[in-house]
């Protein structure tokens, strides 16, 4: 009997070898298989590591050698002999036509994604000057972390725009040319600005991990979107799906929300039937819905459209004895609301991480909703505001003083006196309520209270 050389499946070859040959079976391959691993020994050579077990027509296999053909294309050579049975399986692999062919595809998927990484990487700096929302659905598609995508883009442009400040500075105060052509100097005042403002979503990147982009690049996307909504008949909509509400009616119609969850009349193929404002695109029928201690798996879903406003209808029939379900959830008629809440949140919190330093001068009252509300740390950051507002009331008592003392002093000087020894006052007296444990507030959160308004009313 001759050896057997054929197609298996997705560019894999099988080779059938006659009785008497040093092997039964070789696989030629396009690419490694991923976990297959062939026979090893011990440094000296006294143990045996089997190699990787193959199921394959009924039998187990051992991957006894591995080898390469040169292309192109290269091949990757697998030779199998009948698994030893004193050697005990652990792992082992299927290889079947339906197998292959999964494993092809994967390959096929995951060099795509290699390159479009690669590709994400190069343009990262890009990318990361996005709004924070594409940024965030980019990431998650890809498998990228959107704050490094920020970081990376503010970090690449402090350079230049710290070399804009210096040579702007140097060509106001020392009357030094700026370099390149008169038609290009406008460039160098922006510097101070994107300085400041790549030092801002560095730290916002890094220390609340928050992606933000850049005003150069965010401010038009935004503009356009928003000049785009208004020929848009279905932006509403869209926005009302995705808990962005545009107007008070879409934000009463969220927060009020509650679904409709009706029994279904006799013999009509599903057991309830329940009435959404919103799609529900986790639910499908590999998905089990608990409702009342009852399992239900979804049968058909429709989208019901009256006038201008939308509705979605779930028919839902109870799960048999033993049915298996990929993922449970358990299904409350109130999670809309709970959605919206818990995505309103999410936004007033990154309003309260952004300006925490800001909200540390607000009174202990105000200071502990935010805290109760969106996790805010009260204690840090009015300690840190005690800490700048006694710094600054030092450095001004200080100056002052010596001007004064000195001959130099200007009324300014002496009007400075009162307000730094207020604020000093003010300092010690929080510094001693933070000893005891509570959070305090400045006399300037009087100026700020009015920006905390909504953070205050809550989701």
């Amino acid at each position: 009997m001759q050896k057997q050389r054929t197609h298996f499946a997705a560019g894999d070859y099988l080779t059938r070898y006659p009785e008497g040959h040093h092997y039964k079976l070789r696989i030629d391959a396009p690419f490694e298989k991923p976990g297959w691993k062939a026979r090893s020994f011990s440094p000296t050579g006294q143990s045996i590591f089997p190699g990787s077990a193959i199921e394959f027509e009924g039998s187990y296999y051992e991957v006894m050698f591995q080898d390469y053909e040169p292309g192109p294309p290269i091949q990757v050579c697998y030779y199998l002999n009948p698994w030893e049975e004193h050697f005990p399986i652990r792992l082992q692999f299927h290889y079947n036509k339906e197998e292959c062919r999964n494993t092809a595809r994967a390959f096929r998927n995951q060099i795509k994604t290699n390159r479009q990484n690669a590709l994400l990487t190069v343009i990262s700096p890009f990318v990361g000057m996005l709004p924070a929302e594409d940024q965030i659905r980019i990431a998650n598609r890809f498998g990228i972390s959107a704050t490094r995508m920020t970081f990376f883009s503010a970090f690449l442009l402090l350079p230049p725009s710290g070399f804009c400040m210096l040579f702007f500075a140097a060509n106001w105060f020392g009357n030094i040319p700026l370099p390149g052509p008169p038609s290009l100097h406008w460039i160098y005042p922006l510097g101070f600005y994107f300085f400041s403002e790549s030092l801002v979503r560095m730290l916002t990147a890094a220390k609340l991990e928050e992606p933000v982009g850049s005003l150069l690049v965010s401010l038009p996307i935004v503009c356009w979107r928003s000049i785009r909504q208004l020929f848009d008949p279905d932006s509403a909509q869209r926005n009302l799906e995705n808990l962005r509400p545009t107007d008070e009616k879409q934000r009463s119609l969220l927060a009020n929300a509650r679904d409709e969850v009706i029994p279904a009349e006799d013999e009509e193929g599903y057991d309830l039937e329940v009435l959404s404002v919103l799609p529900k695109n986790h639910w499908t029928p590999r998905v089990g819905i608990g409702i009342n201690g009852v399992w239900y798996g979804l049968v058909e879903s429709e989208k019901l459209k009256h006038g201008k406003n939308i509705r979605y209808r779930f028919r839902l029939k109870k799960a048999s004895e033993g049915h298996w379900f990929s993922n449970v959830i358990e299904y409350n008629p109130d999670e809309v609301q709970l959605m919206y809440r818990a995505n309103r949140r999410t936004d007033l919190k990154t309003w309260v991480d952004t300006f925490a330093l800001v909200w540390g001068l607000l009174s202990r009252e105000d200071q502990e909703r935010l805290e109760e509300l969106y996790d805010f740390d009260s204690m840090k950051f009015t300690r840190v505001t005690v800490f700048a507002l006694g710094i600054l009331a030092i450095a001004s008592l200080l100056v002052s003083a010596i001007n004064l003392s000195s001959g130099l002093g200007s009324v300014l000087d002496v009007w400075l006196l009162l307000p730094s020894g207020f604020f000093l006052l003010e300092s010690f007296s929080r510094w001693k309520d933070l000893k005891a444990g509570q959070p305090s507030g400045s006399i300037l959160g009087a100026f700020v209270r009015p920006f905390a308004r909504k953070l205050l009313q809550g989701p």
